[in-house]
């Protein structure tokens, strides 16, 4: 009985809840910075920093986001020399549209000038001329609260290969990346095998 108490307010929380800004509620789930330290014990996997900030707030066109991701060691022992967040290997701008019951569509921009744009994610500027081709394009779906489940199957030659295909998941304080490059055979060519990277909101962040 209590179960099903339980499954009855959900539904009824979910079924009240405004989907009228859809776009705003992901850009303030995922903007933040997000570490994947505590994975990175795993020799499988780096230790990966990321962090999203939301950008041109006026547009009227949807929600963009700047991610930029970097790199700091293999694991939590065994930091990069220098200043690693200062060489991103990963900069792209998402463009995130509404198309309604929580559905969102994904568009995910190469930068023309990364040198430029690096550390944009500090203030939140970023200059209209720095957007460069479209990389990418995929779908969000809200699962829940502050929930969200992604996809994406793009074109992507990186070492050979044909296509990447992307899967993510989001929570609060958790976001789960896999993405994985395929040969023109069907063939896994790069990225994790056993697993996507699990981002953690990184501490005095949480929502």
């Amino acid at each position: 009985m209590k179960a099903l108490c339980l499954l009855t307010s959900t539904v009824a929380l979910l079924a009240s809840y405004s989907w009228a800004d859809t776009p705003l509620d992901f850009a303030q789930d995922a903007e933040g910075s997000w570490t994947t330290v505590e994975q990175s014990s795993d020799p499988a996997y780096d230790w990966v920093e990321s962090e999203m900030r939301r950008i041109w707030p006026d547009r009227d066109d949807g929600v963009w986001l700047y991610q930029e991701n970097a790199i700091i060691g293999s694991n939590a022992d065994n930091v990069l020399d220098g200043d690693p967040k200062s060489q991103p290997y990963f900069q792209v701008v998402v463009h995130v549209r509404d198309l309604g019951d929580g559905e969102l569509h994904t568009t995910t921009y190469r930068l023309s000038d990364r040198a430029a744009a690096k550390g944009a994610y500090a203030t939140g500027s970023f200059e209209d001329t720095w957007l460069g081709e479209i990389a990418c394009m995929g779908h969000m779906r809200r699962i829940g609260v502050g929930f969200w489940s992604g996809e994406a199957v793009c074109p992507n030659s990186y070492k050979g290969g044909v296509k990447v295909v992307s899967r993510s998941v989001r929570s609060p304080n958790t976001s789960v990346n896999w993405d994985r490059g395929f040969d023109v055979d069907g063939n896994h060519i790069w990225g994790p095998a056993k697993g996507g990277y699990i981002f953690k909101r990184k501490s005095g962040e949480q929502e």
